[in-house]
């Protein structure tokens, strides 16, 4: 007998619309919504405000029947100056490089997953050395995820403020990660 002819799938999962301006993304896809800036940021009111628009649409046109993770994902590019001697320098959270092993640092990827008890929330935390803009820099990603699977609010309000009391936790997280030096980099 012949073996099975494989076929594709073609099921559509979402879509996924983008600004004008490539700033704003919004992706509504059967399991669930995601709304996303990219630099240059404007503020946090602005940034809920849309989002908060755009999940009533989604909403109101999927009727989902339950949420079942909220999160609040940021992902920071860091260009650091090079030569990067000491790594510590900059980011209070990352590697540590054990003396016999000194030379520059020319890649990298961490991962640290901590619960956060206190809010009910999960914590992931992303570091890895990217291709930098130009040979001047070294750039490291830091991505923040804090995220909710349990205990969900109910209502619209209780979602909102989960959001920002993940955000909350995402701030002190980031400020908990950088350096002073780090900071300057911003200005």
């Amino acid at each position: 007998t012949k073996p099975p002819k494989p076929e594709a799938a073609n099921n559509l999962v979402g879509y996924r619309f983008v600004s004008e301006d490539g700033q704003r993304i919004f992706v509504a896809q059967t399991e669930g919504f995601a709304h996303h800036m990219l630099a240059p940021y404007t503020c946090w009111e602005q940034f809920s405000e849309e989002g908060r628009r755009l999940w009533n649409v989604y909403r109101d046109y999927t009727q989902p029947q339950s949420v079942v993770r909220l999160a609040l994902r940021y992902i920071n590019r860091l260009d650091i100056p090079m030569p990067v001697e000491e790594m510590e320098k900059y980011l209070l959270t990352g590697p540590a490089i054990g003396p016999a092993l000194a030379g520059p640092l020319t890649g990298m990827f961490l991962q640290l997953q901590m619960p956060q008890e206190d809010i009910k929330a999960g914590l992931v935390i992303n570091q890895a050395v990217i291709p930098p803009q130009n040979e001047t820099v070294l750039s490291v990603v830091l991505d923040i995820d804090v995220f909710r699977t349990v205990e969900i609010p109910e209502t619209e309000e209780g979602i909102w403020e989960c959001f920002t009391e993940l955000r909350e936790r995402k701030n002190r997280v980031f400020e908990g990660c950088i350096t002073d030096a780090t900071r300057s980099l911003f200005h």
